[in-house]
């Protein structure tokens, strides 16, 4: 499914844009999540808009919303 290496990407996309390890880990999780949902390892260009305007705006943190 590509889980794992886009775990990799949205947790290292958090640390080099320097989220703390937590939202990190957060956005990497969110990421993976999107990505096992649908049949095949990439995204269409559509789906990748929507998930890079989610991490944009920060929506990926369910923590803040409880």
């Amino acid at each position: 499914t590509g889980a794992g290496d886009m775990y990799a990407a949205g947790f290292l996309y958090g640390l080099t844009s320097e989220f703390s390890l937590l939202d990190a880990g957060l956005c990497a999780s969110f990421v993976a999540s999107r990505i096992i949902v649908q049949h095949g390892a990439q995204f269409s260009s559509a789906e990748r808009e929507a998930v890079a305007q989610t991490i944009r705006n920060g929506g990926w943190d369910f923590t803040r919303r409880r």
